[in-house]
């Protein structure tokens, strides 16, 4: 388990950081990393598709953007499953899902 800080910071010296790669989370990740005065859990409950996760904070559900990452599109009403759709949801599905961070 990686904290926020740690995440953050390979972020800001561009260095690749597993799972996460180069991308920098939405903006409250951010906030929660270098604004708050204490750590706080926060848990992905399941991948959306390839660059959108659901997580559980402070026991509300929130949706997060990984910014930085762009993937087919598998879910978005109207519009069929891009190529390689599948396969970038799996990817992000078997790094992220049912982790917690800190």
């Amino acid at each position: 388990m990686f904290s926020l800080k740690e995440v953050l910071h390979a972020q800001a010296h561009h260095r690749p950081f597993p799972p996460l790669r180069s991308c920098i989370l939405s903006n409250w990740l951010w906030k929660q990393a270098y604004y708050s005065a204490g750590r706080e859990s926060v848990k992905v409950e399941r991948v959306v598709d390839g660059d959108t996760i659901e997580v559980t904070r402070k026991g509300k559900k929130e949706k997060v953007r990984l910014i930085g990452i762009d993937t087919p599109e598998t879910v978005k009403p109207n519009t069929p499953v891009m190529f390689y759709g599948k396969e970038a949801s799996a990817y992000t599905k078997k790094r992220l899902e049912k982790k917690t961070w800190s």
